[in-house]
């Protein structure tokens, strides 16, 4: 006749492992069903983020004065929480020379960049575009804004467009508060 066991018997022999088995079942059902759909890791490319905004608006002030103002359409925060990954981004810096009434100095567009607040920039790629009032335009693939520093850094090839003129440029420096541009490897095009 074969060997068997009665279920009691098996029960009673494995009660310790069948209690921790019940334990860990009940406290993964407890975090699943805890955690709103929100806050459920999002994977977007090779990172993974822990929350999704859409419509996010950004203000920066310093005391009474207005620095500047990001906004995009959707905003991915990272697990380190140091990197807000964003796009369709709108950046708006304000004129330093007039804190009582604040007067949009440069607005700066891209398709996609990443504000990192632990080393106080934003990255921006893909189609960015910065204009300066009505005078000038800028057009290249990547920039680097240093919000404290009120520096604006183009890495990359851009075209400029100041009134009449066309300026192609490489690794161009424009420093907000000085409102001065330096340019490395300037071509002007009539």
């Amino acid at each position: 006749m074969p060997y068997s066991r009665s279920t009691s018997s098996i029960l009673r022999e494995h009660k310790i492992e069948i209690f921790l088995l019940l334990i860990l079942g009940g406290l993964l059902s407890y975090l699943y069903f805890s955690f709103p759909e929100d806050t459920i890791i999002e994977q977007i490319g090779q990172q993974e983020y822990i929350l999704h905004l859409n419509d996010v608006e950004i203000e920066e002030h310093w005391l009474a004065e207005k620095r500047w103002k990001l906004l995009g359409k959707q905003a991915f925060v990272t697990q380190n929480t140091d990197i807000v990954v964003l796009t369709d981004i709108e950046i708006f810096v304000y004129d330093p020379k007039y804190p009582e009434k604040p007067e949009v100095d440069i607005t700066i567009s891209a398709n996609k960049g990443e504000v990192d607040w632990k080393n106080e920039i934003v990255t921006l790629i893909t189609d960015v575009k910065m204009t300066r009032r009505l005078e000038m335009g800028l057009n290249t693939e990547k920039a680097i804004y240093h919000y404290n520093k009120g520096i604006l850094y183009i890495p990359e090839k851009a075209d400029i467009h100041y009134f009449e003129d066309t300026i192609l440029g490489k690794q161009i420096t424009y420093n907000v508060n000085q409102k001065t541009f330096e340019l490395f490897e300037a071509i002007w095009l009539e």
